[in-house]
């Protein structure tokens, strides 16, 4: 962005500094892995975004600790690393506008590549607790996500403990505000028996209408999944009946609520337990909402169809 103007300013370092510009946009975790490449020579290594600045001798006070023990280098935790607050070494975080989402990820990247990197982690990492990753976001288990062998290799190679180890040593307490995830009944797009509808949430949460819209197999808000504890979900959020009565309302829950919810798949219905009623929809008004059960009504039929992230 800046290209003449910092070729520039960095001479003033007389090539103490150097800049090294991809050939295309790689994203962040790319960059800093060619980055790393570059810097092999090093002894240190220090990741400062763009939008970081520092204070006066913020250097020495960061990197002595390295100097000491050089096993900081490696993954920290599960590999005998450490992590370590220098607070003589200040580094300032600049926020970015009100508003401001990020630039788009590359087209050759594919649609998921958050996602993917995500799925690299829990593979490489995460032994048999994976299936919670998989459980909160299952149209992520078929994403093709690379080679890992070289990582899984580094993992072995520095006897780095397993996850297990991680969430009963260092992360003991994170279950008891983040409870693990019962596993699904079933996932997917909810769709209307034999048509081209769906249920949409819109984007909307936290006590937002879901609504009807054309299927679009994409899954992102038409993505759904009911798991065993009855709970009709989309990321963290619960389907349940709505003030009125009767619209189906998307809202935040944790494990306890809103268990509300059976799927009766060879019957193609889903029945809301507390009013005894069953999810019904007008595709005209495209609208959602539960209504006394009627086996003859095709608008109470649906079906959930898995989807899966490319």
């Amino acid at each position: 962005h800046l290209k003449e103007k910092l070729d520039d300013y960095i001479k003033l370092w007389n090539g103490l500094v150097k800049v090294f510009r991809n050939e295309r946009r790689e994203g962040l975790i790319q960059a800093r892995s060619i980055g790393a490449q570059k810097a092999k020579l090093g002894q240190v290594l220090i990741y400062l975004d763009a939008h970081c600045e520092v204070a006066v001798n913020w250097y020495a006070p960061l990197v002595a600790p390295i100097s000491k023990d050089r096993m900081h280098r490696i993954k920290i935790w599960q590999c005998g690393g450490k992590l370590l607050f220098v607070p003589c070494s200040r580094v300032g975080h600049i926020y970015r506008l009100e508003g401001w989402q990020g630039n788009p990820p590359p087209l050759y990247v594919g649609s998921s590549p958050t996602l993917k990197n995500y799925v690299r982690v829990v593979e490489v990492w995460w032994d048999e607790y994976k299936d919670y990753f998989y459980a909160s976001r299952p149209e992520s288990k078929a994403l093709p996500y690379g080679d890992i062998s070289e990582l899984k290799k580094f993992r072995e190679d520095h006897n780095c403990k397993s996850f297990k180890w991680f969430m009963e040593e260092i992360a003991y307490d994170i279950t008891a505000h983040y409870p693990l995830p019962p596993k699904n009944v079933e996932w997917g797009e909810i769709r209307g028996f034999e048509t081209a509808y769906c249920i949409d949430s819109m984007g909307k949460t936290n006590g937002g209408f879901v609504e009807l819209g054309p299927c679009h197999k994409m899954g992102g808000n038409q993505l759904f999944r009911i798991n065993e504890a009855n709970q009709l979900m989309q990321y963290d959020q619960c389907l349940t009946k709505g003030p009125d009565g009767s619209k189906v309302m998307i809202t935040h829950c944790n494990l306890n609520e809103f268990k509300e919810w059976q799927y009766f798949k060879s019957l193609h219905r889903f029945t809301h337990v507390p009013s005894g009623k069953c999810l019904d929809r007008s595709e005209v008004l495209h609208q959602v909402f539960i209504a006394s059960c009627d086996s003859s009504k095709t608008t109470q039929k649906w079906e959930m169809n898995n989807i899966h992230s490319i």
